[in-house]
């Protein structure tokens, strides 16, 4: 082979982007969620049970996932391959950069030189596309799917039912945890978050759980979505789900209502400062124009200054003496501007002040309005979530939830 093959002159088996996909399932293996949290909580090693079949191994993980994939050795053999290709073709783009650099200097003085600095300069950029395919190879080959999915599946156990009604990376959550386990971990969150609820006190906690449980409160639709309850599960709390869902609903309206009224006031006020600011600009106009001509002026006498030096002086001590005029006469024409800008902008501050504690004000009075309609609902919206999570302290799996009071 050539020490810059392409990827389509090696075998299929070596090209990353032909090998067949990975397979990924779930076992059903009849452990309790509290068994899925030991596996989860052991070491790496002792999660992850390789089955070899040649190039290709069955990874067993956390005795609750499957996947079938390219065995250890195949990927580490497969990384070794294109890391030396990788570095033979970094070598023979050294050498292309260096020969059209070398072409193109000599090319200024034999012209005919430059066709070979052109080709030199192809073969370079030939050579840097095959660096970058190696590389991609060498990425994608490192790639360790079943470590990656053990990694997620700690994280979620760690982290929570929260992360599990994410967007999961590299597999979907619902391709890696079985329906025991989201439903010990929905269980989990439930117990948390009335919890939470229970002891809020602050009219500011009470309204931040509020709004938690309208999108992603354990019986919110997005949590159900993930939660997968049982037919018999979702009927112990179906009545609660409706009842919870008449509240969110007012709910919802309540915050959106602020949240309009915020959004428009905040808008209009934008508007005033952007007008405010406008006319700032244009009552500052005059001066730095002014300014500008002054130091433009300025800047004429200096360079005037510096041709015409007088004879029979020492010439550094001259130009010393006309930039120290200089810079003394632009501190002062600097000073003179600032202070004006000053003068004139302080008017138009103050105004911009006013309307951004205008704003503040509004703001401050909508929220308090807000909280104020909130609050009633806090109590009946804790006490539906509670009675669902009683009604679901028994977990089929044989994990028996905390009791709540």
């Amino acid at each position: 082979m050539s020490e810059v093959e392409s990827v389509s002159e090696v075998s299929d088996e070596m090209d990353f982007s032909l090998i067949e996909p990975a397979e990924v399932s779930l076992i059903e293996s009849g452990q309790t969620y509290p068994d899925s949290c030991y596996q989860v909580s052991r070491a790496l090693n002792d999660r992850i049970i390789e089955t070899n079949f040649g190039n290709r191994s069955i990874y067993i993980i956390d005795n609750a996932v499957k996947v079938f994939d390219q065995s250890k050795m195949s990927r580490q053999e497969k990384v070794q391959f294109w890391k030396s290709r990788r570095l033979k073709a970094s070598i023979v783009l050294g050498i292309g950069a260096f020969g059209a650099v070398a072409l193109g200097v000599l090319a200024i003085a034999i012209p005919i030189l430059g066709v070979g600095a052109a080709l030199s300069g192809v073969f370079a950029a030939y050579c840097l596309w095959k660096v970058v395919l190696t590389n991609s190879q060498v990425t994608n080959w490192r790639k360790d799917l079943p470590k990656a999915i053990a990694d997620q599946r700690k994280e979620v156990f760690e982290r929570g039912f929260l992360i599990a009604m994410s967007k999961g990376e590299p597999k979907p959550y619902s391709v890696i945890l079985n329906q025991v386990e989201l439903q010990g971990l929905y269980y989990d969150y439930f117990t948390k978050f009335v919890g939470e609820l229970q002891q809020a006190v602050t009219s500011k906690n009470k309204v931040a759980l509020m709004e938690r449980s309208t999108s992603e409160g354990p019986l919110s639709r997005s949590a159900l979505k993930v939660a997968k309850l049982s037919e018999w599960q979702f009927n112990k709390i179906k009545g609660d789900i409706l009842n919870f869902n008449s509240l969110v609903s007012n709910i919802k309206r309540i915050i959106g209502s602020s949240s309009a009224q915020q959004s428009d006031l905040t808008r209009e006020i934008k508007e005033r400062i952007r007008d405010i600011n406008r006319e700032k600009s244009a009552a500052l106009l005059p001066d730095q124009q002014a300014f500008k001509e002054a130091k433009r002026r300025l800047d004429l006498q200096r360079l005037d200054a510096l041709r015409h030096a007088p004879r029979r002086v020492s010439l550094q001590a001259y130009r010393n003496s006309v930039e120290a005029d200089y810079r003394k006469a632009l501190k002062e024409l600097e000073i003179n501007f600032n202070f004006s800008k000053e003068n004139i902008s302080r008017p138009f501050d103050n105004r911009i002040k006013q309307e951004k504690d205008l704003l503040e004000r509004f703001v401050k009075n909508i929220n308090k309005y807000k909280i104020e309609q909130l609050l009633p609902f806090f109590n009946p919206l804790m006490g539906i979530q509670h009675n669902a999570l009683q009604a679901l302290s028994y977990f089929n799996g044989g994990y028996q939830m905390m009791e709540i009071a």
